[in-house]
């Protein structure tokens, strides 16, 4: 939970002027990492891990869906800190 959390910064760190743009990356990359660990660290205690994983399709989505978001490049452009117009 804590991990879905840090993806609400995450989402106004976007926002943020380029300088600060690592931000959010860190935090939906964060939570995309804490989710896996939790998804592998249940399933290895489960008789069948693999069936585990299939069973749970929208973890899976999550942990892709914030990797896409901390790779994939902002929607808007960020905004530049210059003091110049």
């Amino acid at each position: 939970m804590v991990a879905l959390l840090a993806t609400i910064p995450a989402f106004y760190a976007d926002l943020l002027p380029a300088r600060w743009g690592w931000i959010d990356t860190a935090l939906y990359g964060v939570a995309a990492v804490i989710l896996a660990c939790a998804l592998g660290h249940v399933s290895l205690r489960c008789p069948h891990p693999w069936r585990h994983i299939a069973t749970n399709v929208t973890d899976v989505a999550l942990i892709v869906g914030l990797l896409l978001a901390a790779g994939l490049p902002p929607a808007t452009p960020r905004p530049s800190h210059s003091a110049c117009a």
